[in-house]
C-alpha cells in the first residue's frame, strides 16, 4: 500500500513540475520564455502539409492554426488562420492554387479527322478559371503551347470540346486544362486512336481522291497518307495554258509524289500567276490551305482512274474534258489527260488550254 502512494505522489510532482517547466526537445537550454524548446542545428520544424483542396475540408480551423499549402502560389507557402481566413505567415493574403482538373473525359465520337472529349473541373484554386478546354498532340503530356487546344470558356463547370483537323489511324494523347491566375494545371492524359479514312470523304479542304498503297512511294506502315483533290476546277474552258513559252523547265517528275516539286519548279519560274496551270493551282486557298499544287503525271492519272468514285458529290472532274499535268514532255509539250472512261493520256503543246484541278497531300 505503501508503494502505491509513493507512486501517485512521483506522479503527482513530476506533473506539477511539468506544467511550470519550460520543456526541450533537443540539446542545450530551454527558452524560458517558451513552453516548449526545440532546438536542432540539423533538422527543422515540419508542420502538417497540405494540398490548397485538404486546407478547405478543414472544419472550424482554429485561430493561429499553421500549415505548409504544398500547391499554393508557385512553390508552396506557409499559412496560418486568423479567425477569418488563411493568410500568409507574414498576415500578407494567403496566395491562391492551380485549378484542380479531375476529369479528362472519354473520347467518343472518333472518326478519321474529328473526335469529342472534355473535362471537368473540382475547384478553381482560389482564382476565377479565365479559360479552359482540351489540348492534344501526337506526343505524351500536351500544352496549351500547342496550337492543337480548344477554349470551351471560362468558370468550373463541366464542357465538352471537339477535336479537329485530326490525322487518319492516328495515336494522339489529350488533357483537359484549366487556367486562372495562378497559372494552368492538367487533367490526367488519356489517349486514343482515330478510324481509316476511305476515297471520296471530305477531308482537309477538298476529297480525298487516292491513298498510297504498299507499293506507292510515300506509303508508311500502319499509316493513311495520299492526295487530296480540290472540289472545284481552277480552270474552266477555255481552261489554262501549261505556259505561254515553248522552253525546257526540268518540272519532268511523273510519279506519284513528284507534282508538289514539278509545281515549285514551275512558280520559281513563271510566278506566282493565275495565267498559267500551275500557278493556278499553287494560287488556289480551298479549306484555309495554301499547299494546292498541279498533280503530275501518274497523279493526274490516280484522279481520272476513280472519277467514279471521287465524283459521289458535287466537286467532280468535267466529264470528256482534258485535264493539264504538272509533267514536262519537252521544250514545246507536257503530259494531259481525258476525264472519260478510257483516261487517255497524251501530248499537248505548252500554249494549249485545258482545264485544271488541284491537289495536295496528306
Amino acid at each position: 500500500m505503501f508503494k502505491i502512494k509513493l507512486i501517485y505522489i512521483s506522479c503527482f510532482i513530476f506533473l506539477i513540475q511539468t506544467l511550470h517547466a519550460q520543456n526541450l526537445i533537443g540539446v542545450g537550454l530551454a527558452n524560458e520564455s517558451a513552453k516548449l524548446t526545440l532546438n536542432s542545428t540539423t533538422k527543422g520544424f515540419l508542420p502538417p502539409r497540405l494540398t490548397y483542396t485538404q486546407k478547405l475540408s478543414i472544419s472550424n480551423p482554429p485561430i493561429g492554426a499553421q500549415i505548409w499549402c504544398t500547391n499554393c502560389g508557385s512553390t508552396g507557402e506557409m499559412q496560418v488562420f486568423n479567425n477569418i481566413q488563411w493568410t500568409h505567415i507574414s498576415g500578407a493574403a494567403a496566395a491562391n492554387a492551380l485549378a484542380d482538373v479531375s476529369t479528362t473525359i472519354s473520347v467518343s465520337a472518333i472518326s478519321y479527322n474529328v473526335a469529342t472529349s472534355g473535362g471537368s473541373i473540382s475547384n478553381d484554386g482560389g482564382s476565377n478559371i479565365t479559360a479552359k478546354g482540351i489540348c492534344w498532340s501526337t506526343a505524351t503530356n500536351p500544352t496549351i503551347a500547342l496550337s492543337t487546344k480548344t477554349n470551351d470558356g471560362t468558370g468550373t463547370t463541366t464542357f465538352s470540346s471537339s477535336l479537329i483537323n485530326l490525322l487518319p489511324i492516328t495515336t494522339y494523347y489529350l488533357r483537359a486544362y484549366a487556367t486562372n491566375a495562378v497559372g494552368t494545371s492538367y487533367g490526367p492524359e488519356i489517349s486514343f486512336t482515330t478510324t481509316s479514312v476511305a476515297i471520296g470523304n471530305a477531308f482537309q479542304g477538298g476529297k480525298v481522291a487516292y491513298i498510297y498503297s504498299a507499293t506507292d512511294p510515300g506509303y508508311v506502315v500502319g499509316q493513311q497518307h495520299g492526295f487530296i483533290m480540290a472540289t472545284e476546277n481552277q480552270a474552266l474552258s477555255p481552261g489554262k495554258e501549261w505556259s505561254n513559252a515553248y522552253e525546257a523547265t526540268g518540272a519532268t517528275g511523273i510519279i506519284l509524289g513528284t507534282g508538289l516539286s514539278n509545281t515549285n519548279i514551275l512558280v520559281t519560274r513563271y510566278g506566282l500567276s493565275t495565267t498559267y496551270a500551275a500557278g493556278a493551282a499553287r494560287s488556289y486557298a480551298g479549306g484555309g490551305y495554301s499547299d494546292w499544287f498541279l498533280p503530275s503525271k501518274d497523279e493526274l492519272n490516280k484522279l481520272i482512274a476513280l472519277r467514279s468514285v471521287i465524283s459521289v458529290s458535287a466537286g467532280g472532274l468535267t466529264d470528256s474534258e482534258y485535264y493539264w499535268s504538272s509533267t514536262e514532255i519537252d521544250s514545246d509539250y507536257a503530259w494531259r489527260q481525258i476525264n472519260t472512261n478510257s483516261g487517255l493520256q497524251n501530248q499537248s503543246a505548252k500554249v494549249a488550254p485545258e482545264f485544271v484541278r488541284a491537289i495536295r497531300y496528306f
